[in-house]
């Protein structure tokens, strides 16, 4: 794998290209001001929250963050980070719980410079990736893009908050099941452009394995909203049995190697979707009901991955409270191997 592939949550239209920055000169070009600068601590403090006190993870440096808007990119690093080219430094910084990071700005034509030296569109886009050092970092459209490309139309604003509580978990992924995915391109198995939708796109005309993948996701739900502890462990098997079932059936010959795929995928997008519901449904977050929360990051529930993954990862919370040590640390734990291990026990 090709560590500075996205891990991409949404992207839908182009932004215009029409809003300017600060106009005086006294002001720098592109100011962290006003709603921008609000929005950035909003959503860094609805990380704090959920990366503290719902997954409990230790401490870690901040990755290097790019926030973007249809005119501006902003650069977020550590204090005392080296300023990026092309960025000029402002008298602006972010305190999160992991430490303070400076602010530095630039302008931008269409296209936003990312730390491994690429470039992504300005359109409502947002992941994390990984540079050849094995730095990693995040990207995110700011919400001025996705309201202009209209790519949020109809939801609440506070879905935003929880794209970017969803990417940026993946910060704590990268390196462990990033190492998965490149020793699955480096065999061939997968093209370097591969995405979280691959199973989906490789077998999803198939109609018996989209009819099971579709029970199996049914079953996962069923299973966390079950009221008795025993019947979440006889639906969570039920959904495993089939997927085992499943994957016999079709992941055979070239394709045998699909079932790490689906693991890691299924990790990937399952965790962010768990970390975005997490601070959703938080009181000190947005404070929805579970249901409504819920709801809302299962979105249109027609990408494999990250439906079938939030139900895997609700019934898997239920099962082994502790799992986030497991996903998110060096070992990479994948969801299937964990619930497999809970209900042995």
């Amino acid at each position: 794998m090709d560590r500075t592939r996205p891990l991409i949550f949404a992207a839908a239209g182009f932004a215009a290209l029409l809003a300017a920055c600060g106009s005086e000169a006294a002001q720098p070009a592109c100011p962290f001001q006003g709603e921008t600068a609000a929005w950035t601590r909003g959503a860094l403090a609805a990380w704090d929250l959920v990366r503290d006190t719902r997954l409990n993870l230790p401490p870690a440096a901040p990755p290097e963050i790019v926030l973007f808007d249809t005119a501006c990119a902003y650069r977020l690093s550590a204090a005392g980070s080296a300023a990026p080219d092309g960025y000029r430094p402002l008298e602006a910084s972010v305190r999160t719980s992991e430490g303070e990071l400076k602010v530095w700005s630039a302008p931008h034509a269409g296209e936003v410079g990312l730390p491994d030296g690429k470039t992504v569109p300005a359109r409502p886009l947002a992941f994390a990736a990984q540079n050849s050092t094995g730095r990693v970092f995040f990207v995110m459209a700011l919400p001025q893009v996705w309201e202009q490309a209209q790519a949020l139309r109809g939801r609440p604003p506070a879905l935003l908050n929880a794209v970017f509580v969803h990417e940026i978990s993946h910060v704590r992924q990268v390196a462990a099941l990033g190492r998965r995915l490149d020793a699955l391109t480096a065999q061939g198995v997968l093209p370097p452009e591969a995405d979280d939708d691959i199973v989906q796109k490789r077998f999803g005309s198939d109609p018996a394995f989209s009819a099971a993948v579709a029970r199996e996701t049914d079953l996962f739900y069923r299973a966390a909203a079950a009221g008795d502890l025993a019947d979440t462990r006889r639906l969570a098997a039920e959904a495993l049995a089939s997927i085992d079932a499943r994957r016999a059936r079709s992941f055979t010959g070239k394709d045998a190697e699909f079932a790490e795929v689906e693991d890691v995928f299924l990790t990937f997008e399952g965790a962010g979707n768990w970390a975005g519901y997490a601070w959703l449904s938080d009181p000190k977050g947005a404070g929805m009901s579970h249901d409504a929360a819920m709801d809302l990051m299962r979105g249109g529930r027609k990408w494999w991955s990250q439906e079938m993954g939030l139900g895997l990862f609700l019934t898997l919370d239920r099962l082994d409270p502790d799992w986030p040590d497991k996903v998110y640390g060096e070992q990479g734990a994948v969801a299937v191997d964990l619930l497999r291990t809970a209900l042995s026990r």
